[in-house]
């Protein structure tokens, strides 16, 4: 029995990105074809957990998103990430500071006209859609060829990652400060309430948390944080299934 890569590709493809691919096709997602990158978003998308969007008003009618608004979102947003993938960017935390508050300003407006709370798009679900774009890229046939693009991509921030990184992240942060400014995990945000970064001494926030695992990967790994991201998004859900089962 030979081994069809045709139909094996169709099928992960299909799985992953919902990408129809008939016997016969050139079967290949590439990481500056904008048609291909929306596969990725659409992906992330759904990671980010739309469905926690409320409505603003208790009286208000559950509307659907404007699909077409959506749409137009996702190809701008493929538009911005196919011009990284092939020119890079001068300062790759300004382009992803920059991408995550259009991504904010444009969804807010999209949940304020189905009559949901625009204040809903948090940074922390802007991080999602944009950091686990970045993942579904890696795993896109030609990523190799962009390794460079891919070294300071931030890790996409979920309960798995930040149960891994926080409580190294509170000793690191509570060391020489006196007792009254000292935090304890139970303060810092859960991902998708992640405003960018503290203000005035407040809780640690996005940027402070993902310059905290970049100390760490580097320790730990000694390789980019989306590379370290597979394994340890991995182990720390094997832990979790692991407490589950005993229960």
């Amino acid at each position: 029995m030979g081994y069809n890569e045709l139909f094996v590709k169709s099928f992960r493809y299909g799985m992953m990105f919902g990408k129809d691919i008939k016997p016969g096709d050139s079967v290949s997602v590439s990481v500056t074809n904008t048609n291909d990158i929306i596969l990725a978003i659409k992906k992330a998308y759904i990671d980010m957990s739309p469905r926690t969007f409320k409505n603003s008003n208790s009286d208000e009618k559950n509307k659907n998103l404007n699909s077409k608004n959506k749409e137009s979102l996702f190809l701008e947003l493929a538009n911005k990430f196919a011009e990284y993938m092939n020119n890079g960017a001068d300062n790759f935390e300004v382009w992803h500071y920059d991408i995550c508050d259009f991504f904010i300003k444009r969804f807010s407006a999209i949940l304020k006209e189905a009559g949901k709370n625009p204040n809903d798009a948090t940074y922390g679900k802007a991080q999602k859609i944009i950091n686990m774009t970045f993942k579904y890229l890696y795993c896109f046939d030609d990523a190799y060829r962009y390794a460079k693009r891919f070294e300071p991509c931030h890790m996409a921030l979920d309960s798995y990652i930040l149960n891994w990184v926080n409580e190294w992240f509170i000793e690191q942060y509570n060391q020489g400060k006196t007792q009254g400014e000292k935090i304890n995990k139970n303060q810092l945000p859960k991902w998708s309430h992640l405003a960018y970064k503290a203000e005035c001494g407040n809780v640690p926030q996005y940027i402070e948390i993902q310059n905290a695992i970049k100390v760490k990967v580097s320790k730990e790994f000694g390789k980019p944080p989306i590379e370290a991201e597979f394994e340890i998004w991995y182990s720390e859900r094997k832990k979790v299934e692991k407490k589950e089962k005993k229960v």
